[in-house]
């Protein structure tokens, strides 16, 4: 088995048909290609080297791929990153409260089913955490007793 790295099809074309005389950006045009990968064919990078080339030439757009991805992708439990597939993220609104924001949070209610959950605002998701862990109950209890204490115990002025 040879060492040399298997050519694709595609840089197959784009090197036969430099070979034949044609201009890089002429194959560009030809088989639909950014005319850097064409000239990252020519000069025998990998698809790698390409992505590469790229991420380097656009900082910017790299990292807001990178963040789309880690949204509707990584999530993360007690501290520990984990590769899901997250429902899609509604367009900076809350699911709860409707209010729009630049950020939100992806609340799940089971570790077994992270795919199952909701995109909230940073307050909504304090609330459908004291919600899940039963404190709303408690604290919903305790201010009617309250209410009902100082309503019979403060004077009308």
């Amino acid at each position: 088995m040879s060492d040399e790295p298997q050519i694709d099809g595609m840089a197959k074309s784009v090197r036969m048909l430099l070979s034949h005389g044609m201009t890089q950006k002429e194959v560009s045009v030809l088989l639909g290609l950014p005319i850097a990968k064409v000239s990252n064919i020519h000069m025998g990078k990998t698809s790698a080297d390409y992505q590469r080339d790229w991420r380097e030439r656009n900082p910017a757009r790299a990292k807001e791929i990178r963040t789309k991805y880690h949204r509707q992708n990584v999530l993360v439990v007690r501290g520990k990153a984990t590769v899901v597939r997250k429902r899609p993220r509604p367009v900076d609104t809350c699911e709860l409260c409707g209010d729009s924001f630049d950020r939100l949070n992806y609340h799940h209610w089971d570790d077994d089913a992270p795919h199952l959950g909701i995109w909230v605002c940073f307050m909504c998701h304090q609330l459908v955490e004291a919600v899940d862990k039963g404190f709303v109950e408690g604290y919903l209890e305790r201010y009617k007793e309250l209410k009902l204490s100082i309503n019979e115990t403060v004077e009308v002025q």
